[in-house]
């Protein structure tokens, strides 16, 4: 059963910083709004960047970049926790790698 009482109602003293209203969403939601965050601004670039680009890492890359930028932000903002802040950046890393070597995976067998 879901009741209000369990949530601190926001008030001018626990909301003077933008940083305390998003504290105050990801309580609210139970710890997902920074993850669903992240999560859709990874997929609203893949779904901008995919059409621009003829190969999939490229969009891939720039994404988790991007999202783990983002991550990193939200980590020292404790909106999200290490297992997220972990998977974004191993996806940069898995980014920066296909973009490395994106000529050698692409044209081998050709």
């Amino acid at each position: 059963m879901f009741l209000m009482d369990n949530f601190l109602n926001p008030n001018s003293a626990n909301l003077t910083e933008p940083v305390h209203m998003l504290r105050y969403m990801n309580d609210v939601t139970g710890s997902w709004f920074g993850s669903l965050i992240i999560l859709a601004v990874f997929i609203v670039l893949m779904v901008i960047l995919i059409p621009k680009s003829d190969r999939f890492i490229q969009p891939f890359a720039v994404s988790s970049f991007v999202t783990a930028l983002l991550a990193i932000l939200f980590r020292t903002m404790s909106l999200i926790n290490d297992t997220w802040l972990i998977f974004a950046i191993v996806a940069a890393i898995a980014g920066l790698a296909g973009l490395i070597f994106q000529d050698k995976i692409f044209t081998q067998g050709v």
